[in-house]
């Protein structure tokens, strides 16, 4: 068990608070597990801000509950994202006639689009900006008359985000702001923001928390937020806490500017896009 403190979470929910990200005026759809630390955060930081919180009845049922409650703001794992995609994809190949043919030519267009960004590239030439103009705003009106059609932004984590993914909502008009924390740092450590976000970054650090990059490129986490100890695991408390504060996270990053970016796992430890842990 990882020992978090009443302290740990007030942290979050000012640390976010304090970003700006969410306000009192939001309406949030929550269907993480409750017990999980990322929806505990944004359970904090609904009691910090007095935003309307609505719980979503089931997981299948996400989709249907954004179209009732119109959130202006939900946080998802990136397997529901790519769900979202796929049932686009299976829609655009099964669909007849000539609206058919255009959705699965915008389709590939996109899916250029997005090569080239992932090349650090812009995308342009005459496919794109046709695209753009017979089939991209279909494909963002219809998305956003899914989730409601009030939807802001998402916020990724607990996983890795798929950058492709990322671009395919970015293309689509439909902003998804990845973050990163472990359940030792009480969830939020980083997190992308609207007017400060990077596509395959985690976002820059919270204020009041500090990182660092060892020199074996490790990501080293100081601050309010790191848990206090592994209930009656001194030996492992020790092996991941220093005596002056600095957590071991276990993951391998780099820093472009102000963004952290993830680039891999210390140990054989893989976290898959459900958010769950497998040794």
């Amino acid at each position: 068990g990882v020992m978090i403190s009443h302290d740990n979470m007030v942290y979050e929910a000012e640390g976010i608070a304090d970003t700006g990200l969410i306000t009192p005026d939001d309406v949030q759809l929550l269907f993480l597990p409750l017990a999980h630390i990322f929806a505990k955060v944004l359970e904090a930081t609904w009691f910090r801000l007095g935003h309307v919180m609505a719980f979503a009845e089931s997981i299948p049922k996400v989709v249907e509950n954004m179209g009732e409650v119109k959130p202006t703001f939900m946080a998802s794992v990136p397997r529901i994202f790519e769900k979202v995609y796929a049932v686009v994809k299976s829609g655009a190949e099964g669909k007849p006639g000539v609206a058919g043919k255009i959705a699965r030519w915008g389709l590939k267009q996109e899916e250029k689009a997005t090569v080239a960004e992932l090349n650090g590239q812009t995308p342009g030439g005459l496919g794109w900006s046709i695209a753009q103009k017979v089939f991209i705003p279909k494909l963002a009106a219809g998305l956003q008359g899914k989730f409601g059609g009030r939807l802001r932004f998402f916020i990724s984590g607990g996983a890795p985000l798929p950058p492709d993914i990322a671009y395919f909502y970015k293309h689509a008009g439909i902003m998804i702001l990845e973050g990163y924390g472990l359940t030792e740092t009480s969830a939020a450590t980083c997190v992308n923001r609207p007017d400060q976000t990077k596509i395959g970054t985690v976002g820059p650090v919270l204020e009041g928390t500090e990182v660092k990059i060892a020199e074996d490129g490790e990501i080293m986490i100081r601050g309010r937020g790191v848990f206090q100890g592994y209930w009656n695991k001194p030996e492992a408390t020790k092996e991941a806490l220093e005596d002056d504060g600095w957590f071991h996270s276990g993951d391998l990053g780099a820093f472009d500017g102000p963004f952290l970016k993830i680039t891999g796992r210390k140990k054989d430890v893989s976290v898959k896009g459900n958010g769950k842990s497998e040794l």
